[in-house]
């Protein structure tokens, strides 16, 4: 119950916010809102995600990561169609959310494609915003991590603390929030897959 009341209201929110700017006068100031709305949307939902993912039991997951899915995907096809004109107006703060969106794609195994539209968007962001650029290396060794064969939590969060250090860069709160679910999840994945395997080989066949 808990989920499903989370994804009623948070599309209450954007509907009623998305009405009231439509009655806005000023095109270029309602192009501004309605992109604010789109960037509230993905903390939004990430927030959401984090909260639903420690309790599963009302249910409403999968209708959550559906979603998700969805709007934080199209949230970046919106950052390339603003990147490819003249004018971009992309910022900092859009390139934050494009990291929080690679790193969600990355722990939902979603296509390559997925990440490497982040990864290129970031990538042009950092062009004009020098200090996304030893954030996008920290993207980079993290992505590393996830797809590494041998796979411990406490040291893969060392590994990208050591990465972060060697760059001088500290991390947002919530993207390493979202890194260390995911390379925690991997982990413990890894493990039970192991511990599984180990069982079938030393059963005695019948």
């Amino acid at each position: 119950m808990g989920t499903v009341f989370h994804i009623a209201n948070y599309r209450h929110w954007k509907d009623l916010s998305m009405d009231r700017v439509i009655s806005v006068a000023s095109s270029e100031l309602r192009d501004n809102m309605i992109q604010g709305i789109f960037s509230m949307s993905c903390k939004l939902l990430l927030q959401i995600l984090q909260t639903a993912s420690s309790d599963q039991s009302g249910g409403g997951i999968g209708q959550l990561w559906t979603t998700a899915d969805a709007e934080l995907n199209a949230l970046i096809d919106k950052h390339e169609q603003r990147a490819a004109m003249q004018d971009c107006t992309l910022s900092a703060l859009d390139g934050l959310d494009v990291i929080s969106i690679a790193i969600y794609n990355v722990g939902r195994l979603q296509p390559n494609q997925r990440v490497r539209k982040c990864l290129d968007l970031l990538t042009t962001i950092s062009e004009r915003f020098s200090g996304l650029r030893d954030l996008r290396s920290v993207l980079y060794c993290f992505i590393d991590l996830t797809n590494s064969s041998v796979s411990n939590a406490e040291l893969d969060l060392f590994s990208l603390s050591q990465e972060c250090r060697r760059l001088g860069v500290n991390v947002p709160s919530r993207h390493y929030n979202q890194m260390k679910t995911i390379l925690t999840a991997k982990a413990e994945t890894q493990q039970a897959d192991n511990w599984s395997r180990s069982r079938r080989e030393t059963m005695p066949s019948i």
